[in-house]
């Protein structure tokens, strides 16, 4: 039976259940590669721009691609006020797996592309480490695998300014809560205890191929994520785009789909004809 472009799911995880926004991208393309999607500390399905399906089209691939709990269109978040200090891990062990097991997706099976900007890029790394066989592939795109180097002025000072702001009405159409997303990720982000916050134990336990792509003038971290990374991953292939920030599949979209097409061994088609600008 064909899987619905479109759906809310009801996920089980522990600490309850949810309802979460989700959309398969050219479900018709049954045999093909699957790509998941994973979006950013302040992202959603739409904060995506269209990419994953363009990406998709270029590559000849299937993707799924969805709005975590408390973000988008999905239900609220389980820990309403604040993120807890081990939210992107619990996002990679707990509500990964039950997402999967919700919209019926084997990942034994599949072996899914786990793809990730910056927070997501973070939870598909610790994916990656606690399933080495239920990924095929990891492309990690701006991520972070622990606080130092992360640009904590630069949060604080959103914070300062967010009302009435820029930010504020960018982030309005793309989630039914958008004040809450704003606040639950800065306030934990900038909260003392966060950081000491630090993945880099587990990054051991990838085994599969990993691209991590980084801008060079990433205004959220520095290079350093990307170097500790290839420290602990030996296998890892980096990827530094020059005049670039903390959006490489917005800013550079035909480049990033031809080379995670090499990186996957996909030959991928004319940028223009798969939709990109």
């Amino acid at each position: 039976m064909a899987r619905p472009e479109h759906q809310k799911l009801l996920v089980r995880r522990p600490g309850g259940a949810a309802e979460i926004e989700a959309q398969w991208i050219a479900p018709e393309r049954k045999h093909a590669r699957l790509l998941v999607f994973l979006h950013e500390g302040l992202g959603s399905i739409d904060a995506w721009r269209g990419w994953p399906a363009a990406l998709c089209d270029a590559l000849g691939c299937r993707g799924f691609v969805f709005s975590r709990c408390g973000y988008g269109r999905s239900g609220p978040a389980p820990h309403p006020d604040e993120w807890p200090e081990d939210y992107l891990e619990r996002e990679a062990t707990e509500a990964m797996p039950a997402l999967f097991s919700a919209a019926g997706i084997d990942p034994a099976a599949e072996r899914p592309v786990i793809v990730g900007h910056s927070d997501g890029g973070s939870i598909a790394l610790h994916y990656a480490a606690a399933f080495p066989r239920l990924a095929s592939a990891v492309v990690a795109i701006a991520p972070h695998v622990y606080a130092t180097g992360i640009n904590f002025d630069l949060i604080g000072q959103l914070q300062r300014q967010y009302t009435d702001s820029a930010l504020q009405r960018y982030l309005a159409p793309l989630h039914d809560h958008p004040d809450a997303v704003f606040w639950r990720w800065s306030r934990r982000w900038t909260s003392p205890e966060f950081r000491r916050w630090d993945i880099t134990a587990c990054l051991a336990r990838i085994s599969a191929p990993l691209l991590a792509i980084q801008g060079r003038d990433d205004q959220y971290s520095t290079l350093d994520q990307l170097y500790e990374i290839s420290r602990h991953v030996g296998h890892a292939e980096l990827m530094i785009l020059e005049k670039c920030r903390h959006t490489p599949h917005l800013e550079y979209p035909a480049l990033l789909a031809r080379h995670i097409g090499a990186f996957l061994g996909i030959r991928a088609e004319d940028a223009a004809g798969a939709g990109f600008a």
